[in-house]
């Protein structure tokens, strides 16, 4: 790492560690579901947790916390969540330096991850969101390695169960994860070159064939052993639930989901990590919805025009786990709509470094005035996202420590 990469770390980390300690100057502050996963924490026995409707796995991390104490598991949470915090703005750094070549564009984005007002609301929180994230992105990582050996595979097997034990929806990150190594490893997939004498060319299409065949098995026998693994466990969970309690909620959040409603939200909240809310609030909500979906449509139309030029594998794989993710989720009942920045915050960075590879083609390509322009807009975007999480920190810091529904700032 060279010096001035280093200093902007630790930048980062400062910038983040101040926001933090300011949000949670009267400490984590607590939801509905914040109570329930203290309740869980104090008394994670088999029976509470196969009767719970949240996913057992950050509560028995909090349970650590009764080793201090057993009024120590808000103070163990706080300075979890600010190593997770900071966990992310590593994972951050370290995905862009790979991915992105342009300093001036990597360093954007690690600071609309630092001035993230959704990024940092999961971790003032006592919300299960910031460590799933830590894991997504250690899933990412391994998931756009060149190859995926037996190893990486069985390392993304286990986060992959930890997704899922962190929070539900990282099942739909499971199949995600499973619908990329297949179109990685087809993608890879070529005909073998072969030298054909004039009397061997019927001979060597069939060996041809016979090749592509045994490849594409492979391919999906990989796969299947990765989702069998990946799910097996979970599976059984909800086995365990089905004997001892009614159904999950899943299936009934999956009638009652109005995927229009919900997407058009995600559309909404996606906008204002760029723009702020008074530049639309003026419009009518069904044009401020359509705003909203062509500014994102042009994003996703560029990310899509690099990955066709260039065979991007990390904006093919981030086109796939936000869409795929979001599109997902909009089948469901959002339980709190005010709350869907919460849910899709965690493929927000994901999105943002999708943003800067893309950018990052065109860096080159452009000529001075437009790469000026360009800069003057991060500038402003910047500026934006510094002063709405200033503001958000403060009234944090300001909030009693028990509320039934966060209502952070807009603008």
């Amino acid at each position: 790492m060279k010096k001035n990469e280093l200093y902007i770390l630790i930048t980062a980390f400062v910038l983040s560690l101040l926001l933090f300690l300011v949000a949670t100057k009267e400490g984590l502050l607590l939801t509905y579901d914040s109570r329930a996963y203290l309740k869980l924490a104090q008394d994670n026995s088999f029976k509470n947790s196969i009767n719970a409707v949240w996913m057992p796995f950050y509560p028995f991390l909090l349970s650590f916390g009764k080793i201090f104490g057993e009024n120590n598991i808000l103070h163990f949470a706080k300075i979890f969540h600010l190593v997770c915090l900071l966990g992310i703005i590593t994972q951050t750094f370290f995905i862009t330096k790979k991915c992105i070549k342009t300093p001036i564009l990597r360093y954007f984005v690690l600071f609309m991850v630092v001035f993230s007002v959704s990024n940092l609301q999961n971790a003032v929180f006592l919300w299960s969101e910031s460590f799933f994230v830590v894991i997504l992105l250690f899933s990412f990582m391994l998931l756009n390695q060149e190859i995926i050996s037996n190893k990486t595979l069985s390392f993304l097997i286990i986060l992959s169960v930890l997704l899922c034990f962190q929070r539900l929806a990282g099942i739909f990150f499971v199949w995600l994860f499973m619908a990329i190594i297949i179109l990685k490893d087809i993608k890879k997939m070529g005909k073998k070159e072969i030298m054909l004498e004039d009397n061997d060319l019927l001979f060597g299409k069939y060996k041809i064939m016979t090749d592509i065949l045994m490849q594409i098995n492979w391919i999906m026998l990989k796969a299947f052993i990765y989702l069998f693994c990946s799910t097996s466990v979970i599976f059984l969970w909800f086995f365990l639930k089905e004997r001892y309690q009614d159904t999950p909620q899943l299936a009934q959040n999956l009638i009652e989901g109005s995927f229009f409603t919900n997407i058009s939200s995600c559309f909404v909240v996606m906008v204002e990590w760029f723009l702020p809310n008074f530049l639309l609030n003026s419009l009518p909500y069904s044009e401020k919805v359509m705003v909203s979906f062509f500014l994102i449509l042009g994003m996703v139309a560029t990310m899509i025009i690099v990955d066709i030029k260039t065979h991007n594998k990390l904006i093919f794989s981030i086109l796939i786990l936000v869409f795929g993710y979001i599109s997902g989720i909009c089948f469901l009942a959002l339980n709190i709509p005010s709350e869907t920045d919460r849910y899709i915050s965690v493929v927000q960075i994901l999105f943002f470094v999708g943003l800067g590879a893309s950018l990052d083609f065109f860096w080159e390509k452009i000529t001075l005035v437009f790469k000026r322009i360009l800069l003057i807009l991060m500038i402003l975007t910047l500026s934006y996202n510094i002063i709405r999480i200033s503001k958000n920190a403060l009234f944090w810091a300001g909030t009693p420590q028990l509320l039934e529904s966060p209502k952070p700032s807009k603008n």
